[in-house]
């Protein structure tokens, strides 16, 4: 009785450790592969030295069943995978069964976020700060968009043209840093890329809040708003 008690202990403990962990490990990334993420059960979660995140999953379908553990894995480039045997390409995952090769379902973070944007715009910027709030910075004809909030609900969007955006690069210390501003009457929105990447709030000169980004949420291609830039 008491080996028994002892190992229901032990796999509780397990299970509670390996949640705790997923919770602390942004899985961001992998969540627009999921149908529904905020019913999908991690377990297994670990990141290795090269910044891979790897685990198990298991979601739930279009009807709301949970469709089964599959291995998953957030690469350090942004990428997203999860093995699907029946459709995919081939990639090998390291930690996943050390060289063997999956098929797996995959997709570009960026490519995803451009989704985001409004029709015809395209991700200039893009990151998760807290309480799970989405910074998003898109290139559209003639001008620029901003969101800020929950991905589902913005508390905030707006649609400013070229002339009336402001972007900047500067160098300081040995690291780079691109900025963009966008006015809302008294407000600005100072969104940072580069080295350092967040988004400054300020009304008339007074900074409200900063909000930093989660480094590994992060989508940064904020030159495309230089204008110099072609397209």
């Amino acid at each position: 009785m008491m080996k028994i008690t002892r190992c229901v202990f032990l796999l509780l403990s397990t299970l509670l450790f390996e949640a705790a962990l997923a919770q602390s490990i942004d899985l961001g990334p992998i969540e627009p592969l999921l149908k529904d993420p905020y019913s999908a059960k991690f377990s297994s979660v670990s990141q290795h030295r090269d910044g891979t995140i790897c685990g198990l999953v298991n979601a739930k379908n279009s009807y709301g069943a949970y469709v089964g553990i599959k291995p998953f894995a957030i690469p350090s480039d942004g990428m997203a995978y999860i093995v699907d045997d029946k459709n995919g390409e081939r990639f090998d995952f390291d930690c996943l069964g050390g060289k063997q090769r999956y098929t797996v379902k995959q997709l570009s973070r960026g490519v995803e976020q451009d989704k985001k944007c409004p029709d015809a715009g395209e991700m200039a910027f893009s990151c998760r700060v807290s309480d799970g709030k989405e910074l998003l910075l898109c290139k559209v004809p003639g001008g620029v968009f901003y969101s800020f909030g929950p991905r589902a609900r913005p508390e905030l969007t707006l649609s400013r043209l070229k002339r009336d955006v402001t972007y900047t690069t500067e160098i300081m210390g040995g690291k780079s840093s691109q900025r963009t501003v966008v006015m809302n009457g008294d407000y600005k929105y100072e969104v940072f890329g580069g080295d350092t990447q967040g988004v400054n709030v300020s009304r008339k000169g007074n900074s409200l809040e900063y909000f930093a980004c989660n480094p590994s949420s992060v989508f940064d291609r904020m030159e495309i708003l230089n204008p110099s830039a072609s397209k």
